[in-house]
């Protein structure tokens, strides 16, 4: 008859021969660290400009490579596209975060700049689409608004973002605009990652 074993014995088996990695740990340690730095600058950037390079300052040496990859990783994963115009600043943030932990302004300068004309014309094309679909469904919502005004016996306004249809169309339409801008977002996550010399 076979020996019926405990859950706990079963675990304990499959995890003899694993011995927790010290160095991985570390490594995991000062990469949250990392994180921990950028998150703190990210909300609130106007305090200290140069926040991220103080933090780093105070690092031991053998901890810095990874702190960096943390910093590193978590400010390429803020570069998105804007849903407005105030999101604009948020570049010059990540810009200014990005040359302290890969030291190469002129670079780094460069790729915002294009970045930054890049965003522009991507809410330039927001607008563009939303408008088109404005006039698309004006004539529905005017058409509803009428009804609905004689129905209620006064003048009743519809907000076209209220309306399903028109709700849905920009919402497929958007997906659409984002999917394909999201491709150079993409390609410039990849150029900083390749400049990072972590």
């Amino acid at each position: 008859m076979a020996e019926i074993k405990s859950a706990l014995e079963l675990a304990l088996e499959r995890t003899e021969g694993v011995k927790g990695d010290k160095e991985k740990l570390k490594a995991h340690d000062a990469k949250q660290k990392g994180k921990k730095i950028v998150s703190q600058f990210l909300l609130h950037p106007e305090k200290d400009e140069t926040g991220i390079a103080k933090k780093l300052k105070e690092i031991p040496q053998e901890e810095m490579k990874w702190v960096k990859e943390g910093v590193f990783q978590t400010l390429i994963s803020n570069v998105s596209l804007p849903n407005s115009e105030e999101d604009m600043g948020k570049a010059d943030v990540l810009e200014k975060a990005l040359i302290e932990v890969i030291n190469n302004k002129r670079q780094i300068s460069s790729m915002f700049s294009q970045l930054k004309q890049f965003f522009q014309q991507y809410l330039q094309n927001v607008q563009q689409l939303e408008s088109q679909l404005l006039q698309q469904f004006g004539q529905k919502i005017k058409q509803k608004e009428q009804e609905l005004s004689q129905r209620m016996g006064s003048e009743v306004k519809l907000d076209p973002a209220s309306d399903p249809e028109f709700a849905v169309a920009l919402k497929q339409n958007r997906s659409q605009l984002d999917s394909h801008f999201q491709q150079a977002i993409d390609d410039f996550k990849e150029q900083l990652k390749s400049l990072f010399p972590g």
